[in-house]
């Protein structure tokens, strides 16, 4: 085997050993980094809101904020930088004009209030979603079979752990890859046909032959599944392959027994 395949197989290997803490740490980095310019951003806004006598709705860039700690993907952030958003509207508001005044400024400090709201539940629901998919992207990393999605294209968008221990190919490696070429896959009937099954029924089943990075030949059992969004359309094509090489060897080894019997 090449030295340079042994890389992605190694769990005791130092890069990958401290690959996660360093990813970790550059990620805590990153999110301090986040909630601090939002911070500022909030204590900037507030000082311009009270102390000048700008009459645009100023408060509403309290949004650009939420929309900053929102990448974080701490649910505590979002809700943080909102409530604060609110109660600074509320304080400058109340200080620059009062109970009494009800006018124009009432109207933008209402919308200002409105849209840090919606601002701030829209993050909400996205950091949900993210964290739904983190959690099913855990999932597929816990199974033994290899397991990657990709676009119409062929392009690979995500690849679980077990085709980067299987294949050889290290995430990073493969995602962006077209699945085909990476792996060199062989069908025993024409791909298009596979497809035409795929969009029809919304699912494929069949063999392939597929090669590894370093140079093995796998008989894989395939089952595609279609996934569209709300409007139809296809999003991507889960893929899951069962390695069935040894089954394969099984098989054709009586076959070949008894082929040189009969001569």
């Amino acid at each position: 085997m090449p030295p340079h395949a042994a890389a992605p197989h190694d769990p005791l290997s130092p890069t990958r050993a401290a690959g996660p803490d360093t990813a970790s740490r550059r990620e805590r980095w990153q999110h301090g980094v986040l909630r601090g310019v939002a911070a500022l951003l909030v204590a900037v806004i507030f000082l311009v809101d009270t102390l000048t006598t700008l009459e645009g709705a100023v408060a509403v860039l309290y949004v650009v904020a939420v929309m900053l700690v929102a990448r974080t993907a701490r649910r505590g952030d979002i809700v943080a930088v909102a409530v604060a958003g609110i109660v600074l509207t509320v304080y400058a508001y109340l200080d620059t004009h009062g109970l009494r005044h009800v006018g124009a400024q009432t109207f933008r400090a209402a919308v200002s209030l409105a849209a840090i709201a919606i601002s701030a539940v829209l993050a909400l629901e996205n950091q949900h979603a993210v964290q739904s998919l983190k959690s099913q992207a855990m999932l597929l990393d816990l199974s033994h079979d290899m397991i990657f999605t990709r676009g119409r294209d062929g392009r690979i968008a995500f690849w679980n752990r077990g085709a980067a221990e299987v294949y050889g190919f290290s995430a990073q490696e493969a995602v962006g890859r077209i699945a085909d070429e990476l792996l060199r896959t062989r069908y025993a009937q024409p791909r298009a046909l596979a497809e035409a099954a795929l969009e029809a029924e919304g699912r494929w089943e069949g063999t392939l032959v597929q090669t590894t990075r370093d140079g093995r030949e796998l008989h894989v059992e395939s089952r595609w599944a279609l996934q569209r969004d709300a409007s139809g359309r296809t999003r991507q094509v889960l893929e899951t392959h069962t390695d069935v090489t040894a089954r394969q060897s099984c098989c054709t080894t009586p076959m070949r027994v008894a082929s040189n019997m009969r001569r």
